[in-house]
């Protein structure tokens, strides 16, 4: 019996000249998984042959009834909203803007003479759209948060790191007791950030964890799933794999990638299911 409800492959998108990203959600037939309605793996290295890597540089632009949470490996980005905020982000932190009734923000490369290697990297990172329950779509005010990696939970065991970036702690994955200081608004919303360094390391995923939830492979080394009995399912890099509700699972860094001296990093994303479908454009 498979450990996984499905594997979500990316599609291409180019958000404008020169900007391509990844995009994992929504995908056909899976809008969402959690209230995470959005994956888009942008920046380094080119999405596919050819295509435009340069990075992020988005003008204003609206939104409603979401929120966006942008989470950087490396390189910056200036995030600019019509709330007045100004904010650079650095590879660790975590932006989340909430839409609410309405917000116009922009995604720019940092400005020229930005102190800090992160401002001369290639950019490589994660932005999601978060769904936020209906009876807040519509009534909640727009708001920004902004919380830098330093004050991020992390628990480090032997091979592997982790840091919790949304979520509410009260021993997530078994690891952490702290809560994330991102505030989402679903309660139940997890968000969190692996790297392993051997594979004799594991993340077990507990159903306790969230109700829906998902692994994504972000280096050409993949993830491997484990379940009971030793069962064993792939993660190819940028591919998700959505766990089958109700399933423990153990995440690890394979053999091949320890043995080829090849990155292992992944994220954990999930929650409690949408309620309800939501239409988006």
């Amino acid at each position: 019996m498979t450990l996984l409800a499905e594997v979500l492959k990316p599609a291409l998108k180019e958000l404008s000249p020169g900007t391509a990203v990844r995009r994992l959600l929504p995908a056909f037939p899976r809008q969402a998984v959690g209230p995470f309605i959005f994956l888009d793996h942008m920046g380094e290295p080119a999405p596919a042959p050819g295509a435009p890597a340069g990075g992020i540089n988005v003008g204003p632009h609206p939104h409603i009834g979401l929120s966006t949470v942008t989470y950087l490996y490396s390189g910056a980005l200036m995030h600019h909203d019509s709330l007045g905020s100004a904010q650079l982000i650095r590879p660790g932190d975590v932006n989340f803007m909430t839409a609410g009734r309405g917000i116009v923000h922009s995604e720019r490369p940092a400005p020229a003479g930005t102190a800090g290697t992160a401002a001369s990297e290639p950019l490589h990172g994660i932005q999601f759209w978060c769904a936020l329950p209906q009876q807040l779509e519509d009534s909640i005010a727009p708001s920004f948060q902004h919380v830098p990696a330093a004050l991020l939970p992390e628990a480090a065991m032997p091979g592997a790191t982790v840091r919790l970036l949304i979520g509410a702690g009260a021993d997530t994955f078994g690891l952490f007791s702290d809560a994330s200081p991102v505030q989402a608004h679903q309660p139940e919303t997890l968000y969190a950030s692996v790297e392993f360094t051997d594979p004799r390391a594991e993340l077990c995923i507990r159903p306790k964890d969230a109700e829906e939830v998902a692994v994504y492979a972000i280096d050409d080394g993949g993830l491997l799933v484990t379940g009971p009995g030793g069962r064993e399912e792939p993660i190819k890099q940028f591919h998700l794999a959505v766990v089958k509700p109700g399933s423990e699972v153990k995440v690890r860094q394979p053999k091949s990638a320890a043995a080829a001296g090849v990155r292992s990093r992944g994220i954990v994303l999930g929650g409690s299911k949408l309620d309800g479908h939501r239409n988006m454009w």
